[in-house]
């Protein structure tokens, strides 16, 4: 058999590899010499327009029979995109990414910087290859439909949907927006501030009427009253406090628990009472007992708070008991949220389970972790991103098209 030479049809492996090759080579050198893309200039309208014109494009290519649109639409091509692709994602896990979208030439000082490797989804060779993707999905999709039968349908819907999926998420980028909004309880705000530290409106407002925690029981801790150190100190340990643990050692040191509250207030006396309100926090009595002399001591450890001082149980001249701050097990606001159109949606936010309003995410974001539960402000995270639904709707249809072509498959096996 005679050896096919390079560049004559149809294009194979070769072929898609050196050209592939050479869009990463042209735009790492664009990277070096002007920087990252700037996806801020597909702003509305902007991308609604490349939106259509991509569309028509990849339409009108469908429709042409020439070594280009065969090439364009062969696996060799998508097989060698797939793998630089993989190649650039591989980069992207494996070095910090940085320069947020608003700064485009931002950290450019570093030669990892300049050539775009840690900011894969803003450099020319992402760019570059994402658009020739792009355009052989777009093509590919609707060069199938023009044999009209269901396998091709369900093939169509399949990688259309990846087509809708990966646009929308790229043009969706030119809008995507994020903002931390600070709200006080009791209070409504409707301002956040942007890079430049000044203030912006947003068409909605978010009104707190409660913020609320609730924590996981705290440990106990053997500590050098010296230092403040937690023994033994090549490797502290530490005791989890629990309603049915009553018995734990700690080093040298048995450990009785007599009493554990975890709400608790000083109810004079040198003693605590269980009463859940705000400024309360974790209490036990502990019995201690050294192993060694025999020794032993009874007494309260608390973690105190702002309303409440900390309590320590003192062994001896060198040794104390202490109660380690309690971990947060879940924090949440009751908010109101009104728009301008007049919509207003309660909800209780907390950290997984954000609130859609229209186009905008609300997420629970933060609070004042020196206060913890006595925070006087809950802060919000807010993503606008009008383009998800595209991108869900394409992740719908990729999904769907792939159910359908395996249950194809298995009806023709």
């Amino acid at each position: 058999m005679n050896k096919k030479a390079l560049w004559t049809a149809p294009f194979g492996w070769q072929e898609s590899f050196l050209i592939v090759l050479s869009l990463f080579c042209i735009g790492t050198l664009l990277q070096y010499m002007i920087g990252s893309f700037n996806f801020l200039l597909l702003h509305n309208p902007v991308n609604y327009v490349v939106f259509a014109v991509l569309c028509v494009v990849c339409f009108i290519l469908s429709k042409i029979k020439n070594t280009f649109t065969n090439w364009l639409t062969s696996i060799p091509l998508s097989i060698v995109l797939m793998g630089f692709m993989l190649f650039l994602t591989l980069l992207m896990g494996l070095i910090p990414q940085m320069a947020p979208l608003s700064a485009p030439g931002a950290h450019t000082h570093s030669l990892l910087d300049k050539l775009g490797f840690s900011i894969i989804t803003r450099c020319w060779q992402f760019i570059l290859l994402y658009f020739l993707l792009l355009l052989s999905l777009g093509t590919l999709s609707f060069k199938r439909l023009s044999v009209w039968n269901r396998k091709n349908i369900f093939f169509f819907i399949n990688h259309a949907g990846l087509f809708l999926a990966l646009l929308g998420a790229g043009l969706g980028a030119s809008e995507m927006q994020r903002f931390v909004m600070f709200v006080d309880e009791g209070k409504t705000e409707w301002r956040v501030y942007n890079e430049n530290q000044e203030a912006m409106e947003l068409p909605l407002a978010i009104t707190l009427h409660d913020f609320s925690m609730e924590y996981y029981p705290p440990k106990l801790a053997l500590i050098n009253r010296k230092t403040g150190e937690a023994l033994p100190l090549d490797k502290p340990e530490f005791f989890q406090l629990a309603p049915k643990t009553v018995h734990g050692q700690l080093d040298e040191y048995r450990l009785e628990i007599l009493t554990y509250l975890h709400h608790a207030v000083w109810a004079g006396n040198n003693e605590y009472k269980e009463y859940d309100m705000i400024g309360s926090s974790p209490a036990a009595k502990i019995q201690i007992t050294s192993t060694k002399t025999g020794e032993s001591k009874t007494g309260w450890v608390t973690t105190g708070n702002m309303q409440q001082f900390v309590s320590a149980l003192y062994i001896n001249d060198e040794h104390a008991l202490v109660m380690t701050k309690a971990d947060p097990k879940r924090f949440l606001s009751d908010i109101t949220v009104l728009t301008k159109d007049g919509q207003k949606i309660d909800a209780i936010l907390e950290v997984n389970r954000p609130l859609r309003v229209g186009s905008w995410v609300i997420y629970q974001y933060g609070y004042d972790e020196d206060l913890g539960a006595l925070s006087p402000y809950s802060s919000f995270e807010l993503v606008y991103d009008p383009w998800i639904y595209l991108v869900y709707c394409g992740l719908i249809m990729l999904c769907l098209g792939s159910v359908f072509l395996i249950w194809l498959g298995r009806k023709e096996m």
